[in-house]
């Protein structure tokens, strides 16, 4: 799909655009931080990520996009972030994501992972 902020036509703006069946773009949501940390520990655990963002009230459920250092933001499409009961002070991220460790620059322990890596982190939710 094409980049554009967005498309307007007779003074109203278009959601999607279509090239007869095809969607060749669509407008992204608008996104707002829920959370921003530096110093972040991202932890390859087992066919997961651990991420040690300390004691705060994110609403995990609602994180639908997130951004380490000063990368392109990364939208999450089919995995949503967990905070495990016993590790309240974490959010865990399964590697099912897709590109997920390419973005983290290091798989998962199961996948023979790198180790720890430390990171500025923010959290995104769609408006």
């Amino acid at each position: 799909m094409r980049d554009r902020a967005k498309i307007i036509v007779n003074n109203r703006e278009v959601g999607k655009r279509y090239l007869g069946s095809r969607l060749v773009w669509e407008a992204e949501p608008a996104l707002r931080l829920i959370f921003q940390k530096d110093n972040v520990t991202i932890n390859p655990f087992f066919v997961s990520y651990l991420l040690e963002v300390g004691n705060n009230n994110i609403p995990e459920n609602s994180v639908t996009h997130i951004q380490i250092n000063n990368k392109e933001i990364f939208k999450l499409k089919t995995e949503k972030l967990i905070k495990p009961p016993q590790a309240p002070t974490m959010l865990m991220l399964s590697d099912n994501e897709v590109g997920l460790y390419k973005y983290f620059e290091t798989a998962s322990w199961y996948n023979n992972g790198n180790g720890k890596k430390v990171v500025s982190l923010k959290l995104y939710t769609s408006t």
